[in-house]
This record gives structure tokens, sequence and C-alpha cells, in this order.
């Protein structure tokens, strides 16, 4: 567990759940920071924060009282390369092939009633 303490702000509403948000939130629970997660409920809220602290977008983290800011700049503060904080997009690309490759399969059997692909 890190003993540095996390405060993160954010935009949650249930129309807007802020992809970069969630990213950032998993990122600071993987390392284990204790994480005061302030939501902000509204566009206005949002609107309010920015222009209050002088920030162009939300989320920003802040790591014991120091601004870090978004998810890119928590990886870079945290000394991740861009591949660890992005992730891996397989899983989905080889289940939408193997979805097409079931579905060839079974058109080609409804049409000519086997799997064969002779003519």
């Amino acid at each position: 567990m890190s003993d540095k303490n996390a405060k993160f702000v954010r935009m949650v509403t249930p129309d807007h759940p802020c992809q970069w948000g969630i990213k950032a939130k998993d990122l600071l629970d993987r390392y284990h920071f204790p994480v005061d997660d302030q939501h902000l409920t509204s566009m206005d809220a949002n609107r309010s924060y920015k222009k209050e602290q002088g920030y162009e977008e939300t989320s920003q983290i802040f790591i014991e009282d120091q601004h870090i800011g978004g998810y890119k700049a928590l990886g870079s503060h945290l000394g991740m390369k861009h591949e660890e904080r992005s992730g891996k997009s397989y899983p989905p690309n080889i289940a939408i092939f193997f979805v097409s490759l079931l579905m060839a399969l079974a058109a080609s059997y409804a049409i000519s009633g086997s799997l064969s692909s002779r003519l």
C-alpha cells in the first residue's frame, strides 16, 4: 500500500461516465493509493471547477497535494510506459474474428448443407 494519499477530482454523472477518469481511478487503485475520490456531478459543476481552478479538463489528480494532472500525466508520474497504461485490445479483436468465422460457417452450411467450400 502506498503511504501517499491521492485526491482525485472527476466528472461522474449517470449520462457521462468519463473513460479517462475510470482509467485513472483504476491506476490509482492498482498502485494502492488511498484515494479521496471527489465527484463533479453535473456539467455546471464541472465547468465551475475548471474555471475556478484554471484547468482545461477534468479529471485532475493530486498526490500529497502536488498537482499531477490527468490520466496520462499520472502514468508518466508513476514511471509507466505508454503501452503499460493503455492495456491491450486483442480480446475484442479476437472475438470479432471468431464470431465472423462462425457466421461464415453457418452461412456455408445453410446454403450447401456442408462446411466444405467446394463448388
